[in-house]
């Protein structure tokens, strides 16, 4: 996707009594610069720091791969739907809707890499997706949760 500056990964409910890991905000941008906030029956935490660029381009590729933004999911329950939305530098954003069992190969690929940037960045706190040997995280600090929107 050219121009792609930010992408941004929303997930999860706090109030879902099936959800372990409440409501997830990711906020990764092409520079490296990451944010994540974490809204949870057990508490809100937020994190920042910066990511391997690496991790921006393969989510954006797989993106691509998959057809975004003009692939449309089938219907799916709302305890399991993400919310991804990538931003350009033209000012447009461009989202979509699926479930984290996405149908689509080249999403669930993209959702591996940004369950790894948050299982990182959060230092296990929230431990979604599988453990990567990969180091995507370069750094990372607690922050601010009112700061990630």
């Amino acid at each position: 996707m050219d121009g792609a500056v930010r992408i941004r990964y929303d997930t999860g409910n706090e109030h879902a009594p099936d959800d372990p890991f409440g409501r997830r905000l990711l906020l990764l941008d092409r520079s490296g610069a990451v944010r994540l906030g974490s809204w949870a029956r057990s508490g809100n935490r937020a994190w920042e720091g910066r990511v391997e660029p690496s991790a921006f381009d393969a989510v954006v590729a797989h993106l691509e791969a998959g057809g975004f933004p003009n692939w449309v999911p089938p219907p799916i329950p709302p305890s399991a739907a993400f919310t991804l939305s990538v931003d350009t530098e033209k000012g447009q954003r461009f989202s979509v809707v699926d479930s984290i069992y996405s149908q689509n190969r080249s999403f669930r690929n993209a959702l591996a890499w940004l369950d790894a940037v948050v299982r990182q960045l959060s230092g296990d706190a929230i431990p979604v997706g599988p453990a990567r040997n990969q180091r995507l995280v370069l750094e990372s600090r607690e922050a601010n949760v009112g700061e990630v929107s």
